[in-house]
């Protein structure tokens, strides 16, 4: 984000966020990491900004065996 600046950052993101709705069709992202608080373009009420440790948390959750009792 240094080399290009926050605008152009921003831009780039707005397009991957268009992509992976289109290939995704996701209900729910989340967003962490990196450079995700300095995000100011406007997201779709399905796209939240979360912790790292959330993040982490919802990735170690999705490989967890369910219980079939």
């Amino acid at each position: 984000m240094l080399r290009i600046g926050k605008e152009r950052w921003n831009a780039r993101m707005q397009r991957v966020l268009s992509i992976l709705k289109t290939v995704f069709n996701h209900d729910r992202l989340y967003i962490s990491g990196g450079n995700a608080d300095e995000l100011t373009i406007k997201l779709d009420d399905n796209i939240s900004i979360v912790t790292n440790k959330d993040g982490i948390k919802g990735g170690a959750r999705l490989w967890q065996q369910r219980n079939n009792s």
